[in-house]
């Protein structure tokens, strides 16, 4: 048992500022939730201008990122948003800002989320939910990955040729993506 210089054993309380990481026990229950990572630009962030640097982000959300997002959260799983931006501060407080940002515009609009019902009073708060997403600095680990991107590896390389590569296309930049799909399929 540790304790202090007189002899007398830490509490608890006075140990937790000690720690080395400082967790209170509700970020160390979030820790242990399943990670879904997610792509900024392309996935959430519709980047139709392109990229105008680190710290501009000019264009709207995907059509159904804020519910999908507040979505997953509800769900129980902790959502790690990651980009290119990630890793400049600048880069990281411009996404932050943009989402809550657009989180508080989806709440005005009358979205409607399981979070806002619990959480949300006024713009303010739901402007302030973006805090309960973490933002790495880089690609974390994982149960899945949304990436505008990337490709599915099933175990066969023979399915990666360099062509496949040098024609690739995010779906925001193939012409007519819906159209492409089976009736059934589109969303």
């Amino acid at each position: 048992m540790a304790t202090d210089r007189t002899g007398a054993p830490f509490s608890a309380e006075r140990m937790a500022p000690m720690t080395r990481y400082r967790n209170t026990w509700k970020e160390m229950e979030e820790m242990s939730k399943p990670i879904i990572s997610i792509d900024f630009d392309g996935v959430i962030h519709s980047y139709s201008s392109g990229w105008k640097g680190a710290h501009v982000i000019p264009d709207p959300p995907v059509e159904g990122a804020i519910d999908a997002l507040l979505g997953y959260l509800d769900a129980g799983f902790e959502v790690a948003i990651f980009s290119s931006r990630s890793k400049s501060l600048l880069g990281r407080w411009a996404m932050k800002r943009w989402l809550g940002k657009e989180i508080a515009k989806h709440w005005e609009a009358g979205g409607r989320s399981p979070i806002y019902d619990a959480e949300v009073e006024c713009w303010g708060d739901a402007a302030g939910i973006y805090r309960r997403f973490s933002w790495p600095w880089f690609k974390p680990a994982a149960i899945i990955t949304i990436d505008d991107r990337a490709l599915t590896f099933d175990g066969d390389w023979s399915e990666f040729p360099p062509q496949r590569f040098r024609n690739f296309k995010p779906w925001n930049k193939r012409p007519d993506y819906k159209t492409m799909l089976a009736p059934e399929d589109r969303y």
